[in-house]
């Protein structure tokens, strides 16, 4: 009989001695191991949960990413046509003033 082999024989015949003389020790055993059970399936849950809302987080932040580059591109395009808009401008009261100042005087 090896080493590990006489361990099990040895540790089952604890366990059933215990069980003969301390029957309330099992039943703690068994407690402990059910709210060990429990303990692990809230913490597996809680995982689960924050990997969920991670998940949507980063869903979130990408559509905020988007929503705000197409925000500075359409920025950006108004900025260009109100100064072309502007320069038009511009252009238009220079000629006024030239043709204004080559009127002759009423």
């Amino acid at each position: 009989m090896n080493a590990a082999a006489s361990k099990n024989v040895l540790e089952t015949f604890r366990d059933v001695v215990q069980d003969l003389l301390v029957p309330e020790l099992k039943a703690i055993k068994v407690e402990m191991k059910l709210g060990d059970e429990k303990l692990e399936a809230a913490i597996r849950h809680l995982a689960d949960r924050f990997e969920s809302l991670r998940d949507e987080m980063r869903l979130r932040d990408a559509a905020m990413e988007r929503m705000i580059t197409y925000g500075d591109q359409r920025n950006e395009q108004l900025l260009l046509s109100f100064a072309e808009r502007f320069g038009q401008t511009m252009d238009l009261r220079e000629r006024l003033a030239r043709l204004e100042g080559q009127r002759p005087p009423q």
